[in-house]
């Protein structure tokens, strides 16, 4: 079994879901057994600075990060960079201290061939290596014990040779996105489905319906459309989505706790985001099949959505380009909206250029930047007024 590097789509972006419609806008619960909090973001917001306080990888000696996968942030602010190529997880400590890796490439206990996601449980660090069909878990660089996955949840996508979304939570849960299963000449069902430790089938997070574009050898969500998610944070934190487009997501500590809405339309549809301009080596027919799609009838109100430690979210508009770094890391520079773990309207977060936000934990930010030469830098900013 193999996944092709450069065909890796990890999509860390959310589409959320929710209270899209005629003004005014009304925020009705999209779950019902869920609380709901509705927020309004203003029209000139408080600002959220990003100062930063320190970097590595890049050009360093010895902090070499070759094809990044994922970046898992720890709720005291370790981060933990999984590197596909190099069949590792580089580790970086709160303070910026390169501690090496967590891992190395081999089929022995601990050691990893294809890891494609990782999260933290406190200070144990949670691997998922698809390849192997196993969940590893380390502390303090030391192999403590591995889940194995049935090798039946990962085979349809494996044999697909793309994944669109993967995640593993605090628990060892896998979460992976199937291929996309086509029901009409234009449309799909997309379905995540969560491996949960032990289980013996797994559960279904997410369920929908959405328009996709169908090429000789992938099937891809149309970009822009309402196309709903899932994500994961440290320490159990799960966000899940409806599937209408809109300002509205679900989001908890383990189980969806609390539900949020605010009424934000949908950024217009761009030529970019439809495949216009200059394709990736060996993506030029994918692009002009995406380019000629007709759009879809619902836009996506938000492209992604981080949760951090403390269960607060940091949500962007911009959707992502397909075919790019950013389907799997999310739109550089630009701004986030950020609500606190209540749904409260904290302001808006303007981001560097050239840096994606990759996580947050308490008052730090996590970005990853790509150099000039494609070297991975990261990056830790902390928050302010």
């Amino acid at each position: 079994m193999s996944v092709p590097t450069r065909t890796l789509f990890l999509v860390v972006l959310l589409v959320v879901a929710g209270c899209q419609g005629a003004a005014p806008r009304l925020c009705t619960p999209y779950w019902p057994d869920i609380p709901l909090s509705v927020a309004e973001i203003p029209s000139d917001p408080p600002v959220i600075q990003l100062a930063e306080l320190w970097r590595a990888g890049g050009s360093a000696e010895g902090e070499e990060i070759a094809e990044p996968a994922s970046i898992a942030v720890s709720s005291r602010g370790a981060v933990a960079v999984v590197d596909f190529w190099l069949a590792q997880v580089s580790v970086i400590s709160p303070e910026g201290e390169w501690l090496g890796s967590w891992g190395r490439r081999g089929r022995g206990p601990g050691e990893l061939m294809m890891p494609v996601a990782a999260n933290w449980s406190g200070d144990t660090l949670v691997v998922f290596d698809i390849e192997q069909a196993k969940v590893v878990r380390y502390v303090d660089a030391a192999h403590v014990d591995e889940l194995r996955v049935p090798v039946e949840f990962i085979t349809p996508v494996a044999m697909s040779g793309s994944i669109d979304f993967v995640a593993v939570a605090a628990d060892g849960t896998v979460l992976l996105q199937q291929p996309l299963a086509a029901l009409s000449p234009d449309s799909s069902a997309l379905v995540i489905l969560a491996q949960r430790p032990g289980a013996s089938r797994p559960d279904t997070v997410v369920g929908a319906t959405v328009a996709h574009v169908e090429m000789d050898w992938m099937r891809l969500v149309r970009p822009g459309t309402a196309a709903p998610l899932a994500a994961v944070g440290p320490d159990g934190w799960l966000v899940r989505t409806a599937g209408d487009g809109s300002y509205r997501i679900a989001w908890g500590d383990g189980d969806a706790q609390a539900q949020l809405c605010a009424a934000q339309p949908p950024l217009p549809l761009t030529p970019e985001e439809r495949g216009a301009g200059e394709a990736p080596a060996g993506f030029e027919k994918a692009a002009a099949a995406v380019e000629s799609a007709r759009p879809p009838a619902t836009l996506n109100s938000v492209g992604r959505v981080l949760v951090g430690s403390s269960g607060d979210l940091w949500i962007d508009r911009r959707r992502p380009r397909p075919f790019l770094r950013e389907r799997q890391f999310g739109v550089a520079g630009g701004a986030m909206d950020v609500f606190d773990s209540g749904g409260g309207y904290r302001g808006r977060a303007v981001i560097p250029d050239r840096v994606m936000i990759q996580g947050v934990a308490d008052s730090v930010a996590i970005g990853i930047e790509f150099g000039e030469f494609d070297e991975v830098t990261v990056v830790a900013y902390r928050l302010g007024g």
